[in-house]
């Protein structure tokens, strides 16, 4: 089961997407704020997290370049109220791979909860997921 972190400050909207991804066969944690997000990311590893920009002691956008530093390949939705072009570039330069503005629908952000799960997918199970490189450095992680 896919574990995702949604950080949401409104507890109505974080319960209903809480119940919807769990619908959906999610296993689904929950933090109300900046603070309490940034304990769970330095203690737990999610599949996916989805973020809202506006809330107590860190924004989204602080919370998205924690999660880029820690785990650098994790995929990251921003889902908020703030929907001009500046504001999703900001998210996009935070790190995050997509940006849903609200109202949004159940059934597109399972969608794109998808495909970034499938595109992490593909990205670790590929060829070159088997090697890093630094300079002349090689390391083959399969040998």
């Amino acid at each position: 089961m896919r574990k995702i972190l949604v950080i949401e400050d409104e507890r109505r909207i974080a319960k209903l997407i809480l119940e919807g991804l769990k619908e959906f066969g999610f296993d689904v944690s929950l933090a109300f704020d900046g603070e309490e997000a940034l304990q769970l990311i330095k203690s737990h590893r999610f599949d996916l997290y989805i973020t809202d920009i506006i809330m107590p002691y860190a924004s989204g956008f602080e919370l998205c370049k924690e999660i880029r530093a820690i785990y650098p390949n994790a995929p990251i939705i921003m889902l908020t109220a703030l929907g001009n072009t500046d504001d999703k570039l900001e998210g996009f330069d935070a790190g995050a791979d997509d940006y849903m503005v609200k109202p949004f629908d159940l059934r597109e952000l399972n969608a794109r909860i998808n495909v970034l799960l499938k595109r992490k997918e593909v990205s670790i199970n590929s060829p070159q997921a088997a090697f890093l490189k630094y300079e002349d450095l090689c390391l083959d992680l399969n040998t």
